[in-house]
């Protein structure tokens, strides 16, 4: 039976670790490699990942110091010995059958990739079972289509719903402290893979955090997106050069993002030095061979910033709250 290698990063997580393992270690695919990565925590967590391999022999334990996210993946990296690789954050939680259905998937197509849908919570009570469908639907994407996919969806960027096979990611760390790290990693992955397969079911659950680092306050390092975005643009260039007008697309949305972020959060860029390069690099887009490209409602948007950036932010305030509202009620 193939072995798959499971790297979980953890930082002062006591109160979620535990749930996290547990969804790990009764998974239905039992030939796994389990390599918890302690990054420097200072509460319970050492503590509770010896426990847990005390009791389960497929557990290996590394402590080291602080390093952030990456860090502590491409630790988990080094000494990794499956046939195939994935990542779980140490918080979120994992259907029993996770590993199973992307294993099954990914051989039975004999893709690179497999990858599943995945549900947001903010605690159990959200997810008080795992709903397992006997059949789920499969979807194969291959070459140009495959990255077109991942920009435009259905595949997602985060490396997290995923299972890999070693060989293509062997080797290919992820970028040291930076945030924004899947962004950084995930499009060159792909780019390397012949053919990823995605369920279309729920099987990865993603715990909603306001002390996580994208969940916490506006920072000067969520800029790090923006050098991701241009390093992918350049990428494209070589590879994939029919798709670089969507992803300019989607970047100078989120250049606007991060303006109006900043707006909001001015003692993060008091001499306006960050919102002032982010401002020209949108208006570099307004011109008429560009923008004839897009679709006319993201045509529209782009025009009102330009016109009227705290209008702009309102208006999206506005649509937001509307959407949510009609969620609910659905």
């Amino acid at each position: 039976m193939h072995k798959i290698s499971i790297i979980i990063p953890i930082y002062n997580v006591e109160q979620y670790l535990p749930q996290c393992l547990d969804s790990v270690v009764t998974q239905t695919y039992p030939n796994l490699e389990i390599i918890l990565v302690n990054d420097g925590s200072t509460d319970s967590c050492p503590q509770i990942c010896e426990a847990y391999s005390e009791k389960d022999s497929r557990i290996t334990v590394i402590h080291k110091q602080n390093g952030g996210l990456s860090d502590a993946r491409n630790a988990g990296f080094n000494i990794a010995t499956g046939d195939f690789i994935s990542f779980v954050d140490s918080d979120d939680l994992l259907s029993p059958h996770f590993f199973q259905k992307l294993f099954q998937a990914l051989t039975t197509h004999n893709a690179d990739i497999a990858e599943c849908e995945f549900k947001k919570f903010a605690n159990e009570e959200e997810i008080k079972y795992f709903p397992d469908k006997a059949e789920s639907s499969i979807k194969v994407f291959e070459s140009e289509k495959m990255m077109e996919a991942l920009f435009k969806g259905p595949l997602h960027v985060m490396v997290w719903n995923k299972l890999y096979k070693i060989a293509l990611v062997r080797g290919k760390l992820f970028p040291v402290n930076r945030i924004s790290e899947d962004v950084f990693w995930t499009y060159r992955i792909y780019g390397e893979a012949i053919k990823t397969v995605k369920i279309n079911e729920e099987l990865y659950f993603y715990r909603l955090r306001d002390d996580s680092i994208m969940g916490s306050r506006y920072s000067i390092k969520r800029l790090d997106s923006l050098d991701a975005y241009e390093e992918k643009i350049d990428y494209l260039k070589m590879k994939f050069p029919n798709l670089v007008q969507d992803v300019r697309k989607a970047y100078c949305f989120v250049l606007i993002d991060n303006y109006i972020q900043l707006r909001q959060h001015n003692e993060v860029d008091p001499d306006k030095f960050h919102r002032n390069i982010i401002l020209e690099k949108i208006k570099s887009y307004n011109y008429w061979t560009e923008l004839k490209k897009w679709r006319w409602k993201d045509l529209v948007w782009y025009k009102l910033f330009l016109w009227s950036p705290n209008g702009y932010a309102s208006l999206r305030k506005y649509m937001d709250k509307k959407s949510k509202r009609l969620n609910v009620q659905k």
